[in-house]
């Protein structure tokens, strides 16, 4: 009987770490949620190509547009895991446009958030456009 107890205290103990795991992974997550928004990128290499990041609530679409506002690829990305502050993206589907080489990396990229900026390093902009560090702001 008292082997029972023993064991009953021992499950308790392990449920009760990993309530504090678990709540201790969702904090870390908050702190690097991304404000919702639309971002573009900055580099004097993208201007006349319109790269932009829309981050909502439960989405993020990664979009390219010509010189006179005309798009031209849209695809829906997917958070894939969190390291070190990088969320890590992957293709999820087209939305507007052609697949490409969207879904070729095994990542399309990571995201970094840093003071109102997006540090974006993508395998598919170094590809396309040359440039695997792309910053983006509101």
């Amino acid at each position: 009987m008292k082997k029972e107890k023993k064991y009953d205290l021992n499950t308790q103990v392990i449920e009760s770490d990993l309530q504090k795991i678990g709540g201790s992974i969702s904090s870390s997550k908050q702190q690097i949620s991304i404000p919702s928004g639309e971002y573009f990128a900055t580099n004097e290499k993208l201007d006349d190509y319109g790269v932009s990041l829309k981050i909502e609530k439960d989405s993020i679409i990664y979009t390219e547009s010509g010189n006179m506002g005309k798009m031209y690829n849209q695809y829906l990305l997917k958070e894939d895991k969190t390291v070190d502050g990088r969320i890590f993206l992957k293709y999820s589907q087209v939305i507007n446009g052609y697949t490409g080489d969207a879904d070729k990396p095994h990542y399309f990229g990571t995201l970094r958030y840093d003071k109102g900026k997006l540090l974006f390093e993508s395998e598919y902009t170094e590809k396309r456009y040359g440039l695997k560090n792309v910053i983006l702001k509101k």
